[in-house]
């Protein structure tokens, strides 16, 4: 859920994201509006914020907060990435 969070500093690796975007590859915030330009639909899991200490106001604009059966009645028949 931290890769949802408005502040997505605390993730492994963020620290890297300057060096990344110096080499030429596409920052993880371009990568993230990238995915939002094209459609896709973001959800947060609802234990998973409890679990590291976010509320729903944390994550980034248009974010939904779902536990897992809400999860999978909206995903049916969809192609999902989870990570």
């Amino acid at each position: 859920v931290r890769a949802l969070a408005r502040d997505w500093s605390t993730l492994d690796g963020a620290a890297d994201d300057a060096a990344y975007q110096a080499r030429g590859v596409a920052g993880f915030a371009t990568l993230r509006e990238a995915a939002r330009d094209l459609g896709c639909v973001f959800l947060a899991c609802e234990s998973g914020l409890r679990v590291a200490i976010l509320a729903d106001d944390d994550l980034m604009p248009g974010v939904a907060v779902a536990g897992v059966p809400s999860f999978l009645s909206a995903t049916k028949g969809w192609q999902i990435a989870t990570f």
